[in-house]
């Protein structure tokens, strides 16, 4: 695409724009500078990471072919700062790179005459903040519900215990066949729901700390849903081979992925395709605290998706995706991944329903968020 410039946009300062290139590389707002045809001239090294391609293999791109014309305000924004030469900012960009949505606000900057054959493109990223709100409230809503649960969950179980001890008094008492039938079922029963109190309080002990590669996970994983659906279930996998490996809980984490996939599964009917796919993204923020990067699993599936009722409380107990179930399963998920310092939350992929998994790689470099500024985000 190419929008008529004013006349003091006639040459291109080359070798200027390489002298302060270094500066923009610094910054960790992304930046990208155009020609007047919005040809790509530079991005710096942020721009590389949000718009997720490599400074050789855009150079020369027109900008639009690279961050899309669904939304017509960016060519009209960009004739304002060009004929008016001055800066405006558009809100609210949606952009989507290797199935992930982002939206952010661009900001466009004629530059100074010296300059005079350039626009500055910054890409502020909005929806981290949006994102770090909603996980804040979704994470402070949980530990409310877990410390309910546990309270009324413990109080339930005592009266229980009594009423099982008093079931096996009795049924020591008795001999006739049909009272003992009574006593069993009463110290099943109480046994049963002792068993899901215990799953209502979740986990009790505490996550291992070992080294473990998260690919043979989701191959153990993988294995158990193809032998028990057979030919009914398809498994995709896209695995990033470079990944290092996590410090963790190899049979919680297994549980965590094995209860989503499980999920999935039960959601197209116990037949269908999942999807396991494995990534880095850096600079991300989990539980106020801004990983240098982290560990993503996304887990995606053809399903009918999560109702938009329930979307937004998907992690609670006894609400889940699946009418059928308890709800437990994400909700246990949720918890035994913030024993670990990670977290899930629900996304889509490529159109599809996915639940992406989080977990810092161990590099000793988290930061407290409400230490750092919000444009740092």
């Amino acid at each position: 695409m190419t929008i008529a410039a004013p006349n003091w946009c006639e040459s291109m300062d080359m070798p200027v724009l390489n002298q302060i290139t270094h500066f923009f590389d610094a910054l960790s707002v992304a930046v990208v500078a155009c020609d007047r045809d919005l040809k790509i001239q530079y991005l710096n090294s942020s721009a590389e990471d949000l718009l997720g391609v490599s400074r050789g293999s855009v150079s020369g791109s027109v900008l639009i072919d690279i961050i899309g014309k669904d939304d017509s305000r960016i060519e009209s924004v960009i004739r304002k700062a060009l004929k008016y030469e001055r800066r405006y900012t558009l809100r609210e960009y949606e952009y989507e790179t290797l199935g992930q949505r982002m939206m952010f606000d661009i900001t466009i900057t004629p530059t100074l005459e010296k300059f005079d054959s350039f626009l500055i493109f910054e890409l502020h990223r909005t929806d981290r903040l949006q994102r770090l709100a909603r996980e804040t409230e979704h994470l402070e809503r949980q530990k409310s519900y877990r410390t309910i649960i546990r309270s009324v969950a413990h109080e339930i179980k005592n009266p229980l215990g009594g009423i099982r001890g008093a079931a096996q008094l009795l049924d020591a008492e008795l001999v006739e066949p049909s009272q003992r039938e009574c006593t069993a079922i009463l110290i099943h029963e109480a046994d049963r729901l002792t068993s899901m109190l215990d799953r209502f309080m979740g986990a009790r002990r505490a996550p291992k700390q070992e080294w473990l590669n998260i690919h043979r996970v989701l191959e153990h994983v993988a294995k158990l849903l193809l032998t028990a659906g057979g030919d009914t279930v398809t498994v995709i996998r896209d695995y990033d081979p470079s990944l290092p490996k996590i410090l963790g809980d190899d049979e919680q984490l297994t549980q965590v992925v094995l209860n989503i996939a499980k999920n999935a599964v039960e959601a197209q009917g116990g037949a269908g395709t999942i999807g396991f796919r494995t990534r880095s993204e850096s600079s991300f923020t989990i539980d106020r605290k801004l990983h240098r990067q982290v560990l993503l699993i996304q887990i995606w599936d053809h399903g009918p998706g999560v109702p938009e009722d329930i979307a937004d409380h998907i992690f609670d107990p006894t609400v889940g995706a699946n009418p059928s179930g308890s709800g437990l399963g994400l909700s246990i998920a949720q918890e035994l991944l913030q024993r670990q310092g990670g977290l899930v939350d629900l996304d889509e992929y490529k159109g599809n329903t996915c639940f992406r998994i989080y977990l810092p790689f161990p590099d000793g470099n988290s930061v407290d968020v409400r230490t750092i500024k919000v444009d740092e985000l």
